[in-house]
């Protein structure tokens, strides 16, 4: 689809399995059995599918931008196997697309959690974890990149620090401490609760925008504000950054992108006469 200035792809190709119950919290099973089949290990499949973004005419700046970075590939053969990753990475996606890891300008960055910035680092033949992306710069918000970089026991085990350091050290990232502009049409806007400084991305302006929530609504499952994951560091503020961001999603008709989603990819959200947030896939 067309999002302002570019054209907007999803980056298919790469998945893992997480445990039905971390992802849906206190709701009992047989309510969120009805949405998605846990395997015999009790986990749901999930996507990892970033968003590609390209001008519509080739020109201005930049050309091409990645929202997200894909699941982590630098897992052993038994973290691997405990979260079910499968595909080939973020750059054999890309390339599938006809885009070079040289050719991507900007990534935007909801947060920096494995299953999201994993794909951002790759491991060269000498086994040494680098840049997947040589000359991009990494938009995150300052509090996200500090907690990766230094996180708490409780935070530690959702953050590839290492490889954040890695990043860092390269000098990649380029925060940014609130709602900012990042490029034309690109807008980034806090969305606390998952963890203290999720942000959500915006790709155009005014009705019909494309929202990218990240990690503040995972899958159309989601959309009750109630429905929240064993994962969100801070669920009261999860559940109101969702009910501020779905009241806007429904006045201003955006377009949601959902990026865990293996089923659904995007939709819009309506508001029915029971007052509860019903969606409508695209």
């Amino acid at each position: 689809m067309t999002a302002g200035p570019y054209t907007a792809q999803e980056v298919s190709g790469s998945s893992l399995r997480l445990d039905g119950g971390a992802m849906f919290g206190v709701v009992p099973r047989t309510l969120w059995e009805k949405k998605t089949s846990p395997d015999k290990r009790n986990r749901i499949h999930l996507a990892a599918h970033p968003l590609l973004l390209r001008r519509t005419d080739g020109s201005g700046e930049p050309r091409t931008v990645l929202i997200e970075g894909g699941t982590s590939f630098t897992f052993n053969e038994k973290e691997k196997d405990i979260y079910g990753i499968a595909g080939q990475g973020l750059t054999a996606d890309l390339g599938r697309l006809g885009v070079e890891p040289g050719e991507v300008d900007l990534i935007v960055m909801s947060h920096l959690h494995f299953d999201h910035a994993g794909g951002l680092v790759e491991a060269g033949e000498d086994g040494e974890i680098r840049p997947a992306f040589p000359r991009a710069t990494i938009v995150v918000q300052k509090g996200e990149l500090e907690d990766a970089l230094d996180p708490d026991p409780i935070r530690q085990a959702s953050y590839r620090t290492d490889e954040i350091t890695k990043l860092a050290e390269a000098g990649r990232f380029s925060p940014v401490d609130g709602e900012a502009e990042v490029a034309e049409s690109i807008f980034v806007e806090p969305a606390p609760g998952h963890t203290r400084s999720h942000q959500v991305i915006r790709i155009g302006e005014g009705n019909g925008a494309l929202v990218f929530v990240g990690d503040l609504i995972p899958t159309s499952a989601h959309i009750n504000p109630a429905w929240l994951m064993s994962y969100d560091l801070f669920p009261l503020d999860c559940s109101m950054s969702r009910r501020i961001l779905l009241e806007r999603a429904v006045s201003e008709e955006w377009i949601l992108y959902f990026y865990h989603d293996p089923r659904v990819r995007a939709g819009k959200v309506t508001l029915g006469k029971n007052g509860r947030y019903q969606f409508h896939p695209i």
